[in-house]
Order: C-alpha cells, then structure tokens, then sequence
C-alpha cells in the first residue's frame, strides 16, 4: 500500500501514487505538533505572516487558527490500527529533519507483546541516525486491550522540492499467538524427546557398555564436564528456540509513504522584496495552472488549507499567497479569474463561479513545477490544465 504523506494531505496522490485508505479515523488525544489549516502538524507559525513587513494580510482572510495536527490513516488490519503525521523540524543544505508521528491502537482485547519499525534498505528516506530497525514499545511494556500508544522517529528528507519515498514496515506478535505457539513448540518438543529417547536406547546401552570396559579416568569431572554442557546447549537452545517463535508469529503492516513539497512549506516570515520580485519573476519561474468552474473563494480556501501559505490580498477576482519552506525557498500563488474563458460574462461577484487561472512563482522553478503537480491532483476542486 502507498500513501501520499504531506501533512494534512487527504487523498492526494501522485499519479504514479494510488491514493490513501479513505476508512474513517480514529479519534485521538495524542499531542503532535500544530499546524495551520488541513490539519497539516506544522510547528506553529504567527498568523500575521511573522518579522518582515509588507503587506497587511486582508482581515476577511486571515490565516486559520492553530489546531492539534491530524493523524492521517497509515495502515491496518483487524488487530492493530496506525495513523501518522510528519512535521519538519529544521532543515540545512544536506536535507531536513522531520519527526514522524506514529499513533498505534490496539483493536481488539488482546494484548500485543511487542512492535517495531523496520525501514527497507530499499527507502529513499532513512533515519537521522542512519539505523534500519527500532522498537516501538518501551523495555519490558506491552500494548494492552484496546489501548494506545503514541511513538516519534526522526527521519531525514534530502529533496524536498520532488517527492521522496519511505519504504517500510511494522512487525508485531501478539501475545496470544507467542503463547500458543511456545505452547505448540513444548508439545513438539517433547514428542521429538520421547522419539529421540526410544530410538536411543539400545545405543545409549550399547554405549554405556562400552564405557564401563574401557574404564573411565575421572569419572565426577568427566559427570560435570557433560551436565555443564548439557546445560550450555539447553540455554542456547532455549534462546534459538524462543527467537523462532517470535519470528513464527510476527504479522507485518508494510507501506510506502510519500513526502510532497508542500510538507515543507511553512509561512514564518513574510519578505516584501522576495514577494514583490517573485511578483515580477521571469517566465521561467513561473507555471500556470487552471481551474475550471468555481470562485476565487473556493480556490484560496483550499490553496491555503494545503499549502499553509498566509493570504496577502484577496478580492472577488483576485488573491495572493505567499509562504517559504524550511531550507529558505519562496514561494508565491497569484489567483485570478481567467480572462480569456470568462470574457463578456460581466458577472463580478464573489460567489460566481469562474474559470480561474492560478500562477505559481518561486526563486525554485523546480519547487514551482512540483507544486503544480500537486495542486493539479488536489482534491475538493474540478481541475483542468
């Protein structure tokens, strides 16, 4: 299963991406990080676009409170339930750190002994500590009957302007199923003992005949040397033994996540030179993308709830956003109504419903391009390139 992963994304696939379970989600009290709108998770930001100057953001928009950030569907089966959210910590020119939010849910009564998240060597996104495997559950805790456990993991995103793939899984034994199977091992045991112990006999006789003739040296050392030993290869077999059990009951929620440039967006700062030289960018900086059939309203409303961008001017035939990302790039949306397939309809209202043509400008043209991608695959919007 593959999940698109930007906070706060919905079912907002790439086209190569099938989209993410829609089965409904669980209610939580976990406590994550906080974000704006959409229910993206990212750390906070003043909803007066921060330090900066420049434009006063329109009173009638103003940027949406801050809201817990919501745990989207991961994976799940009839026993364990987990949901996600993935917040950027901070970011350098060798990548960004981001804090994977993980939301577990036992749905059943029993208890589940242990679980763990292990990354594929395959995964384009790894751990900040470069490990590949980590147990989920404190030492010596389990995950009681219908209880819930909340779990973080840094990771580190090296591209942040094209989308990045988490390849992994997660391993948990039930605590039911490590007791059957101990007990299935026991009785199996026992039959091969009883088999070893009847076919043995004649020779353990014969052998023991043979040992009484030739004489034994010292026989007490030789009597310990063999009950040590016999105890060492118990221990080992026991250790052996409860490892292929564990192994024997492991079930498995694999998954491929996706991170999307949007992620990456926040709205801390607001620079009146980089928005007003983004404005007047070159063409190579900028993509055009149309959205058939709505209003200016509709169009912002969903821009900023996805991209957690700050909405500097909006009226009923235009808006601007504005918004950076953690490694410092700019990005601007321009929302107008298109001239061209709106021409002589003379309808002015904010409530008319117009062909509207969104720009997308950044110091980052592929960042701009990839944006696009996104937003032409968003969902709540009738969309046409």
């Amino acid at each position: 299963m593959e999940t698109g992963m930007g906070i706060g994304f919905g079912g907002f696939p790439s086209p190569s991406y099938p989209p993410p379970p829609t089965y409904p989600q669980a209610p939580t009290t976990s406590t994550t990080s906080r974000g704006r709108g959409g229910g993206r998770g990212r750390p906070g930001v003043h909803p007066q676009g921060g330090r900066g100057g420049g434009p006063t953001p329109a009173t009638a928009t103003a940027a949406a409170p801050l809201v817990p950030a919501s745990l989207k569907p991961l994976k799940r089966d009839d026993l364990l339930e987990v949901t996600y959210s993935l917040a950027p910590i901070f970011g350098n020119n060798s990548g960004v750190t981001v804090a994977l939010n993980l939301h577990f849910k036992n749905r059943t009564s029993k208890t589940i002994h242990q679980i763990s998240l292990k990354l594929e060597e395959s995964s384009e996104i790894v751990a900040a500590d470069q490990q590949l495997s980590f147990s989920v559950l404190p030492p010596k805790k389990e995950l009681a009957g219908f209880a819930r456990h909340s779990w973080t993991q840094r990771l580190l995103v090296t591209d942040i302007v094209k989308p990045e793939k988490l390849v992994a899984k997660i391993v948990y034994v039930m605590k039911e199923d490590l007791k059957k199977k101990k007990e299935e091992k026991e009785e199996e045991k026992k039959e091969e003992e009883k088999k070893e112990e009847e076919k043995g006999e004649d020779e353990g006789k014969k052998e023991e005949e043979k040992e009484s003739e030739e004489g034994a040296v010292n026989p007490e050392k030789k009597e310990g040397e063999g009950q040590e030993e016999e105890k060492k290869e118990d221990k080992e077999d026991e250790k052996e033994g409860t490892e292929k059990t564990k192994e024997a009951v492991n079930r498995e929620l694999a998954f491929n996540l996706y991170t999307y440039p949007s992620t990456f967006v926040v709205g801390q700062r607001f620079d009146k030179n980089k928005f007003y030289g983004l404005i007047r960018a070159e063409a190579k900086h900028t993509v055009v993308h149309n959205v058939s059939r709505t209003t200016i309203g509709q169009v912002v409303s969903t821009i900023r709830g996805h991209f957690g961008l700050f909405v500097i001017e909006q009226d009923p035939t235009k808006a601007s956003l504005y918004g950076t990302t953690v490694q410092n790039n700019h990005v601007v949306f321009l929302v107008k109504i298109n001239p061209e397939t709106n021409r002589g309809q003379g309808q002015r209202s904010k409530d008319a419903m117009k062909d509207i043509a969104v720009a997308i400008k950044s110091d980052s043209p592929d960042l701009a391009l990839n944006l696009k991608e996104e937003l032409t695959r968003l969902e709540g919007l009738s969309l046409s390139s």
